[in-house]
């Protein structure tokens, strides 16, 4: 068919126009896209300076909580200490002419050594000397040995890290075995299993009567903690339970060799 003049105009005229129309649209699309960029940009930043904020927190809460165990231990405790060998220098003085003077101050020190274990059991739950000394396994090992529940602990090709992850995953375990101490009721053991393989890894796990976690909640403050302590150096923690199949809460930390 045969355009006249008039209908070619009005073509060109309608073609121009949707051109137009698809140019405004083509740069609506490319602004968006810019602006999503940037909201990305943007909100990876965030991600950082959040997990480098909770990592600074962490190791200041840790350098704190040393400091506090040494102060224990070399303030209270060695004054307690230095009490107690006092009064049995005097208790030895007076020990012939007033017998029973004597053995009220030996009661006393009695008192004095069960307050001093107290500091020391004290000082050691705030920061467990061998975690910095000689490390996870060492450090694990003997905890288990004073735990409530009868504990096995496992370690497998572990070496020594950092203080914020020896500390992460050291307080997550004693975590977990102070809740199977409380709600594994009829449990007769826990076990403790730390592995690494690129991530270092652990599990807590016991054999009592387990849980439905949808429908009882016992994953309270204290694991919600574990969970912010544990993604604070990239780590993530994992609770797996079922009724009649025990707890074992488990978690992995991306790390290197060495403090």
């Amino acid at each position: 068919m045969l355009l006249t003049a008039p209908m070619q105009r009005d073509a060109l005229l309608a073609g121009a126009l949707a051109g137009g129309a698809l140019c405004a649209g083509a740069i609506a699309c490319v602004r968006a896209a810019h602006a999503y960029a940037r909201v990305a940009r943007e909100n990876e930043q965030l991600v950082r300076e959040l997990s480098a904020s909770r990592a600074r927190v962490l190791t200041v809460a840790d350098h704190e909580r040393r400091r506090i165990e040494r102060d224990l231990h070399d303030g209270a405790q060695q004054r307690l200490v230095a009490l107690q060998i006092r009064l049995a220098l005097l208790r030895e003085q007076i020990e012939p002419e007033a017998p029973e003077s004597a053995a009220a101050l030996r009661r006393f020190e009695g008192e004095i050594e069960t307050a001093s274990e107290e500091v020391r059991a004290l000082a050691h739950g705030i920061y467990p000397p061998q975690l910095t000394e000689r490390g996870l396994a060492h450090a694990l090992r003997s905890a288990a040995r004073g735990a409530p529940l009868p504990t096995t602990v496992h370690t497998e090709h572990i070496g020594r890290y950092g203080p914020a992850v020896e500390s992460t995953v050291y307080f997550a375990c004693m975590e977990a075995l102070q809740n199977a101490a409380k709600h594994a009721h009829g449990a007769t053991g826990v076990t403790i299993e730390v592995c690494e393989n690129g991530r270092l890894r652990f599990e807590v796990s016991d054999d009592g009567p387990g849980f439905a976690p949808r429908e009882h909640a016992r994953d309270g403050s204290g694991l919600a903690n574990l969970r912010d302590r544990l993604a604070a150096v990239g780590g993530e923690l994992e609770i797996r339970s079922a009724p009649g199949d025990g707890t074992r809460v488990a978690g992995v930390i991306p790390v290197r060799s060495g403090p």
